[in-house]
């Protein structure tokens, strides 16, 4: 099974292996983003625009804007059937994704440096729990964690928290009296046995970037660190548990954490 959104609507295409058939399952006329599938496949997440619809007996598109309503996130089976509206949100609301078949999260900007994560029950609609940990958030592979970013709120750094709302670690540093744009340069990365996190981020007074690798077996102890050949850099991530690469310039830096 594949989607894809076309002129606004969903279609399906389905493949057994001996017919290829497509299936509407939307024809309401509004533009849907953001479509996912859930992670075993058998639902559908979008975001639906509240806000533009075709009046089909005056055959015009008409734009209504509700700051208040403004998207909805709507949750249906792969063919269609059971669609519910889960979420309705104003114009700040960001993004979402899949956590696991049965929850998403939806994220709404909410000022400065400021991002909420809505914990939604994919089937039921209710919200279990609002993550206020930073900006960017990323999921470790096990969805048990998930870090956020800080940048200018007299702090650069880290956060690392549940899906439940609770703050587990926090690495920052105070902000440089001088803007520096190495504090923007902050990136971490989850292992793929979401064992470890790996962190680049600025040396405390000194223009150079650092790599920290921190166990979260053990209480987010730091067991590596190493500074930085150059500013820029690039392709930094896992390619197994134990090694990590990054690119500076046109070399390849390879990392191995025992």
């Amino acid at each position: 099974m594949s989607d894809e959104l076309y002129g606004g609507e969903i279609l399906v295409t389905y493949d057994n292996g001996k017919y290829v058939a497509t299936k509407a399952l939307t024809n309401d006329g509004k533009p849907k983003t953001q479509l996912k599938i859930s992670p075993d496949g058998q639902k559908l997440g979008y975001f639906l625009d509240l806000n533009y619809f075709i009046d089909k007996e005056k055959n015009k598109e008409i734009n209504f804007i509700d700051y208040d309503n403004y998207t909805a996130l709507v949750i249906t089976n792969k063919d269609g059937s059971d669609k519910k509206e889960i979420y309705r949100g104003d114009y700040h609301t960001s993004y979402w994704e899949w956590l696991d078949a049965d929850e998403v999260v939806v994220y709404y900007n909410c000022g400065t440096e400021c991002m909420i994560g809505f914990v939604i029950d994919a089937n039921m609609g209710t919200k279990k729990a609002e993550l206020l940990y930073g900006v960017g958030y990323q999921w470790s592979p096990d969805k048990k964690y998930v870090v956020a970013y800080h940048y200018v709120a007299v702090y650069y750094g880290i956060t690392i928290g549940n899906k439940f709302g609770n703050e587990t670690f926090t690495y920052k540093r105070t902000l440089p009296e001088i803007y520096s744009e190495l504090t923007d340069k902050t990136e971490a990365r989850f292992s793929p046995d979401s064992k470890k996190l790996a962190l680049i981020l600025k040396k405390e007074n000194e223009k150079r970037l650092e790599l920290l690798v921190f166990d979260l077996e053990k209480n987010l102890k730091i067991i590596y660190q190493r500074d930085l050949e150059d500013i820029a850099f690039a392709n930094f991530h896992w390619i197994d548990n134990q090694k990590i690469i990054y690119q500076i310039g046109q070399e390849i830096k390879e990392v191995l954490i025992e």
